[in-house]
């Protein structure tokens, strides 16, 4: 990526791409267990068995859909483990625990809003390409202060199919009218995102100091190792 030609339209998956998924992950589960040990005196260790139990189960039963990353259903479920009937006070509230907790830890990686600054600067359209329900994804943007700077935006809810499948790309490139060729899809996981890209004719770009490693089913790839190379890049390259 030393030499490059701008794209049209740049796409960010938003979980681990943007910011750091685990410590957010982790503060909200833990406040999540703090609570359930105060109501039920439940020790960590069960509610963590218990939860991954009912994640295990939401996948298996609603596969790679939006539906599949909702924390609401896995509460439910982790309480219905815990033979309890319907609690909707609770797993409303075990929801919002875990959501607020979360945001609270996440912060934007160093250089991602130069480097959408730089985009912008250029004319490149920005779109957000996510897996999950787009309400938490719309608050996540707003808390990571970005929300102003998206052109456009495309959850798995909406096309009914998390990533890699081709209606993500599709929709993303419907929505910003711009050709494969010339539209980046930039993102942390190897097969949903860049792979996923390539298939549709993107250019996929794997954030990350390592990809993958090339095997000759794999397409030529781009790596982008910082947000501040990519500032560098967008700034030193030609149109």
């Amino acid at each position: 990526m030393h030499t490059i030609t701008l794209p049209k339209a740049v796409c960010f998956d938003l979980d681990n791409t943007l910011y750091s998924y685990q410590p957010c992950n982790k503060a909200g589960m833990a406040a999540v267990y703090l609570k359930l040990y105060k109501n039920f005196s439940l020790e960590e260790s069960k509610s963590s068995i218990l939860f991954s139990e009912a994640r295990k189960q939401i996948k298996q039963k609603l596969g790679d859909t939006a539906a599949s990353h909702s924390r609401l259903l896995y509460f439910q479920r982790m309480l219905e483990l815990m033979g309890l009937n319907a609690q909707v006070s609770l797993v409303l509230d075990l929801e919002q625990t875990f959501w607020r907790a979360y945001l609270q830890q996440a912060e934007l990686f160093a250089g991602v809003k130069d480097f959408i600054y730089a985009l912008r600067a250029r004319n490149i359209a920005i779109a957000i390409v996510s897996d999950m329900t787009a309400q938490i994804q719309l608050r996540k943007l707003m808390h990571l202060d970005i929300d102003g700077l998206i052109d456009q935006i495309i959850t798995s809810e909406e096309t009914g199919h998390d990533k890699p499948h081709p209606s993500m790309f599709t929709l993303a490139l419907e929505k910003l009218g711009t050709e494969p060729a010339e539209t980046w899809m930039i993102g942390d996981d190897f097969e949903r995102d860049v792979q996923g890209a390539i298939a549709c004719g993107m250019v996929g770009v794997f954030k990350g100091e390592h990809a993958a490693p090339a095997a000759p089913k794999y397409p030529d790839f781009r790596v982008l190792p910082s947000f501040e190379y990519g500032v560098k890049l967008v700034e030193g390259a030609g149109g």
